[in-house]
């Protein structure tokens, strides 16, 4: 039974528990195929690493908005067309985390 580090608070709980006692969230076991993937981390060196994608919203530039704004200003429908062409879309991100030290990082 190893100790492992809530990836919400922080909190050490054990391997073998479903929910974290410090807040209640679930823990998240690792895969056994992670495990053998020779992934370090590289705060702590530890091999007790999982991989987990996560969605994140793309950011948009600055001119880019601008552009699209200017865009939108220009044509009739400019209360229609705002929200629609300056809307943020989402990326797939892969973040390694560290079971022992917390330590997060891309994949």
């Amino acid at each position: 039974m190893a100790i492992i580090k809530c990836a919400e608070c922080g909190k050490e709980v054990s391997d073998q528990a479903a929910v974290c006692v410090g807040c209640g969230s679930p823990i998240a076991k690792p895969p056994e195929a992670a495990k053998h993937q020779g992934m370090v981390c590289p705060k702590c060196n530890s091999t007790n690493v999982i991989v987990s994608a996560v969605a994140e919203k793309k950011k948009r530039g600055c001119i880019m908005s601008c552009f699209w704004i200017l865009l939108a200003i220009c044509t009739l429908g400019a209360i229609i067309w705002i929200p629609l062409l300056t809307r943020k879309g989402s990326k797939t991100v892969t973040y390694a985390i560290c079971q022992s030290c917390g330590k997060r990082w891309k994949a």
